[in-house]
């Protein structure tokens, strides 16, 4: 699959080799190009949001399921009706996006860690490099400033000297490591960080719009989460929303009262995946659960 992380542009979303293919197989090419056609049509945020509707679609083809994209019910357009065995349920994809900045966190380390990769080799091939940084020292300099620095203190440091500091930049070096690479390791530290908050106010949005016209027609509803790879959501953060438990002073989504009767189960993936886990909702259909 595409790393479709590291795909900055509207262009080269859209020109991504997986995503022409999908397309084709799911016969979307004229719907796709009427959304290209529209006002938003070059907002990276709504092109990365309909390249993980086109990839959910084909993922569930894959399984086995008739799919198709955007069937109209009472006059609105979920995003896919699935069927399997006499089953239709309709699905609507929820990608977390990452906030602009969090984005432009991404980017900024992404660059870093590829001009660290260009200037390690002269320094030996199994040079290491753990790179964290503070939020409030984020963009201050300039990857170019960091790396002139880093290159000096390269070409001085003594034997014993493995730790480079600048500015809020720290850079970990270990020589003879077993693995030859750059670690960008956004998971430690100041860590990007999807707050649940969001995950959860992300599901009531779809359900509060979707849920009501679709189990008054008997029809399923699930929800499908893409969880960007950068933010560190994991699929046990997405149970503690959904699911109840001692830690939660409220029900899980699928025991209130509001919604345990209007949501079949939950789908979630990483940015990085290429398969969901399907989280169900016991107190509702058995039949559709089995789906998956």
């Amino acid at each position: 699959m595409d790393k479709i992380s590291y795909l900055k542009t509207v262009e080269q979303i859209l020109n991504s080799p997986d995503f022409i293919k999908w397309i084709k197989e799911l016969d979307l090419e004229n719907k796709i190009k009427k959304k290209l056609h529209s006002p938003n049509s070059n907002d990276p945020l709504n092109i990365f949001a309909l390249y993980y509707e086109v990839k959910t679609g084909y993922l569930l083809k894959k399984t086995g399921f008739k799919v198709t994209y955007e069937d109209e019910v009472a006059n609105k357009k979920p995003d896919w009706l699935i069927e399997k065995n006499n089953q239709k349920i309709y699905l609507e994809v929820k990608n977390l996006n990452l906030k602009k900045i969090e984005l432009d966190k991404r980017d900024y380390i992404t660059k870093l860690k590829d001009e660290i990769e260009k200037i390690k080799e002269p320094y030996g091939v199994n040079l290491y490099f753990d790179i964290t940084q503070n939020t409030n020292q984020y963009f201050k300099q300039t990857i170019n400033e960091i790396i002139s620095e880093f290159s000096l203190w390269l070409e001085k440091r003594s034997e014993n000297d493995k730790k480079f500091h600048f500015n809020g930049i720290n850079i970990d070096i270990t020589r003879n490591h077993k693995a030859s690479k750059i670690l960008v390791d956004f998971f430690s530290g100041d860590k990007i960080n999807y707050d649940s908050r969001r995950t959860e106010s992300a599901l009531k949005e779809k359900l509060n719009k979707y849920s009501e016209i679709l189990f008054k027609n008997n029809f399923g509803f699930i929800i499908a989460i893409v969880s960007d790879v950068v933010n560190g959501t994991i699929i046990k953060d997405v149970k503690n929303i959904v699911y109840s438990n001692p830690s939660r002073k409220e029900a899980g989504l699928f025991d209130s009262n509001t919604y345990k009767d209007k949501i079949n189960g939950v789908l979630w993936m990483r940015t990085c995946d290429d398969n969901f886990n399907y989280l169900p909702n016991y107190n509702n259909s058995k039949e559709v659960n089995e789906l998956f």
